[in-house]
């Protein structure tokens, strides 16, 4: 949904402090720089590190399809990097390569479902079988490393195939798309797309779904449709894109006693132009999100992402909305690939638009965000630019090329970013965390306490940011399960908002820098703290004072995971 050959060094981390003093009111539509960014181990050029992502909970998979393997008979081979979040920011733990690297493109995408312990991964143009034919391979998590489980083959394998251009995994079930499938009747590439179950420890193949003929006319004569440039699996529903035809539409399969059958086409809405839609799909039930990223020969016309959901019978995909880069940042749209990519989890819709023009009015792409409302509408809520600079030039990366979202935190990739301290373009990934929790204890003169990363139990690790406090000074957190108020003795400015028992977070204690301002890194996914889904806790920081109160506490903060 939504083999360690070298252990390498750890991610450098940039904690920013822009968005903790705006109001809570425009944080919905703010800008948002990175809080993180990854890279490769190598400095060279085109290999592409980001052009697949998958996040969910701690971890972080990066694919770089273009980087040599070892072993490899040709120039690639590819790579997938893995990174995991702890209190020190996301580390590199592994890199992963093809088992029998050829002149594939190992990486070129990447499936993640943690509940499941599954991570797959796509080589579409392996050729240990025949010229392109593909590979996909499953990888299990393992006492915390990630281990190839089985290597998934087409079961008529033939050339230019691309079996495994497109994958995603649900529990024991992952479906691997092979769009150059050749009809045997026709022999034109219509598609297929395979499914694989896990039974007894094996993944064997299922069924293999073709196209059916109510998806329109197939063959020779006239247009065909194809199926599998861009799939999506949720439970018992499959969608995937319909290329080909003069009008731009997805179909969707139901699994129905134990097979995949094939429900319905849908046409999205009309445009006057070719919008090279059928890619881009994120699909977390009954919400469906469809990437529109415009047309190069209609420069003037932006991208956008249709917004569909699946009627409560389970039957039909109605339209909702239509959503426009311009609808987050205002002003007005142009060709800015807005829908390149598209991810869904949470209650968050993260959109990639790798030509819009950043801060800098420059077109190095961005990423936007959209949150479920109350009432059924996905309204803005962010969007994600780079801080860094290429020299004198804003930096001009591709960003949005490809973006993942799991728990509020958005992976966004920079597949040409330039490595750094280097001169090649190799990639990079930038990871943005948002802030989270509500405050409360606002007091006059006291230090201010914002948090940042996932709302997810099983991801809680928190980058709680201190503003306010003396130059210096030593800050320690507190955190309880209780809220309180009480009044302290005449040694302590400010109010202690925490009740029942109340945990000192020792392990954590900083100090302020010379602005008064400190980070502090918790993670409380285990003791003393080991939080669990649908519990609310309550943070403070103590730190200490030149004032006539030698001690105080900053304002709340309290956290809902879930």
């Amino acid at each position: 949904m939504n083999l360690a050959k070298h252990c390498c060094l750890s991610t450098t981390r940039i904690t920013l402090f822009l968005l903790a003093v705006l109001p809570a009111t425009l944080m919905a539509q703010a800008q948002q720089m990175e809080t993180h960014r990854v890279f490769g181990i190598l400095d060279l050029p085109q290999m592409f590190f980001g052009r697949a992502l998958a996040i969910e909970g701690e971890w972080l998979v990066v694919g770089a399809y273009a980087e040599p393997a070892p072993g490899a008979s040709g120039p690639w081979g590819g790579a997938c990097h893995v990174f995991r979040r702890s209190s020190v920011g996301w580390s590199r733990t592994q890199v992963l390569y093809s088992p029998s690297p050829s002149t594939g493109s190992f990486g070129f995408t990447v499936n993640l479902d943690l509940g499941a312990g599954y991570l797959v991964i796509g080589d579409d143009d392996d050729n240990g079988i025949g010229p392109v034919t593909g590979k996909a391979f499953v990888f299990e998590l393992i006492g915390g490393t990630w281990l190839l489980a089985q290597e998934l083959l087409s079961p008529r394998p033939a050339a230019l195939e691309h079996f495994g251009r497109r994958m995603d995994v649900d529990g024991d079930r992952v479906i691997v798309a092979a769009p150059g499938n050749r009809d045997i009747q026709s022999a034109v590439a219509n598609g297929a797309i395979h499914v694989y179950e896990r039974q007894g420890g094996a993944w064997p193949l299922v069924q293999t779904i073709y196209p059916d003929r109510r998806l329109g006319r197939m063959g020779l004569s006239g247009f065909f449709v194809q199926i599998g440039q861009g799939i999506q699996l949720d439970g018992d529903v499959i969608v995937t894109g319909l290329a080909g035809g003069n009008d731009q539409k997805f179909a969707a399969y139901h699994r129905v006693n134990g097979t995949w059958t094939f429900m319905e086409r849908v046409l999205l809405p009309p445009l006057n132009y070719n919008d090279e839609s059928g890619d881009a799909f994120a699909l977390d039930l009954p919400w469906l999100a469809v990437g529109r990223p415009g047309s190069s020969g209609s420069p003037s016309v932006p991208g956008r992402v249709e917004i569909y959901k699946i009627d409560a019978s389970g039957a039909s995909w109605n339209h909702q909305q239509t959503l426009f880069r311009t609808q987050v940042t205002g002003g007005t749209g142009s060709f800015d690939r807005f829908g390149e990519s598209v991810s869904m989890a949470d209650g968050v819709l993260a959109v990639g638009a790798p030509d819009a023009r950043n801060w800098a009015n420059v077109p190095a792409g961005q990423a936007y965000e959209f949150e479920l409302q109350p009432g059924g509408t996905w309204a803005p809520r962010s969007w994600l630019s780079a801080t860094h600079l290429e020299g004198s030039s804003p930096f001009i990366g591709a960003l949005g090329e490809r973006v993942a979202t799991s728990g509020g935190v958005t992976a966004v990739g920079e597949p040409v970013a330039l490595w750094p301290n280097g001169v090649n373009r190799a990639g990079g990934v930038n990871v943005y965390e948002p802030l989270i929790g509500s405050s409360g204890c606002a007091q006059p003169g006291v230090a201010t306490l914002a948090a940042r990363g996932s709302f997810l139990a099983d991801a809680a690790v928190i980058d709680f940011l201190v503003e306010g406090a003396p130059a210096l000074a030593p800050v320690l957190p507190i955190v309880s399960r209780t809220a309180g108020s009480a009044t302290l003795p005449a040694v302590y400015s400010g109010e202690l908002c925490l009740g029942g028992s109340i945990t000192r977070l020792g392990g954590a204690l900083t100090w302020a820098d010379a602005a008064g301002n400190a980070t502090i890194s918790i993670d409380a996914r285990f003791a003393p703290i080991a939080v669990t889904p649908g519990e609310t806790l309550h943070f403070q920081a103590w730190y200490r004072t030149t004032g006539a109160a030698p001690s105080a506490f900053s304002e709340a903060r309290s956290l809902t995971f879930q």
